[in-house]
């Protein structure tokens, strides 16, 4: 019998985390929400160019997912994944439906990069945990298992077997803001902007340096570019009003990016230049 799993959110990292799914024989109700949002299918369509799917395994995946609007499609799944914008409210207003609609042994988490999952659910908390895949997802190891301090083990057992069963490789974290990852990239992506911004040296030798000097697989301002500038903001910001600590004020280079829409590879121009 087939795991079943949904996936809330078609953003760069939900699309990841369906295709991860359903690439490894889980089924998958993936809800958008617009109804005219494409982007999912145009993503698995450009793997397949690009030649990471045959015909055969790209078939196979398709059958693997449900696309819908639907939220309450999510009924029948045993583990439901939240990959909504990086939005507080947004993130509560989702779980307190999904606690109201799901089973009482449904498995509840979010894949929040930043925000404390105490924060984002008030009941059901043996229930709830956090996954916090890397960007890209396909392509990423780790899995960040963020644990509260009510979260029942079996729970994190259950979220744990179902990475190793999308070949990732869970690592299990308390509940904090930022976790472990976000809170080591955020500082490595500010200071990073920061160099640039006061001319120390240009973009690519703050890459060159970083990834040769560091033994880094990828440059912190190319990582920005990968992530998402919004979102390398929006981070470093629910850092700071974490922590109140000027570690994480957000680089002026790097907000202005983000305000003026150049945000990476997702809108063709961030630090570097993208088709």
């Amino acid at each position: 019998m087939k795991r079943k799993v949904a996936v809330i959110g078609h953003g760069l990292m939900g699309r990841g985390i369906i295709l991860s799914c359903a690439t490894h024989g889980i089924e998958v109700v993936a809800i958008k929400r617009r109804v005219d949002d494409e982007r999912l299918n145009e993503y698995i369509a450009h793997e397949k160019n690009k030649g990471k799917l045959t015909e055969e395994e790209y078939k196979e995946v398709m059958s693997n997912i449900h696309i819908t609007c639907e939220i309450n499609e999510v009924k029948n799944c045993e583990l439901v994944i939240e990959s909504i914008n990086e939005n507080l409210e947004m993130k509560k207003q989702v779980f307190t439906h999904l606690i109201e609609i799901c089973p009482p042994d449904t498995i509840l988490v979010s894949n929040t990069s930043s925000i404390s999952i105490g924060d984002i659910a008030v009941d059901r908390l043996d229930k709830i945990a956090g996954m916090h895949f890397m960007s890209p997802v396909p392509v990423m190891k780790l899995v960040e298992i963020v644990k509260t301090n009510k979260t029942s083990d079996k729970t994190i057992e259950y979220v744990c077997n179902i990475a190793r069963l999308i070949n990732k490789i869970p690592i299990v974290v308390n509940d904090f803001p930022g976790f472990v990852v976000s809170r080591l990239v955020a500082v490595l992506v500010n200071e990073a902007a920061s160099i640039c911004m006061e001319g120390v040296a240009n973009k690519e030798d703050i890459d060159t340096i970083a990834k040769l000097g560091m033994n880094l697989p990828i440059g912190p301002l190319s990582l920005a570019d990968e992530v998402g500038i919004d979102i390398a903001v929006n981070v470093i910001d629910t850092m700071y009003k974490a922590f109140n600590n000027e570690r994480y004020i957000v680089c002026p280079q790097l907000r202005k990016m983000k305000d003026d829409g150049n945000l990476g590879r997702k809108s063709g121009k961030g630090y570097y230049t993208y088709n």
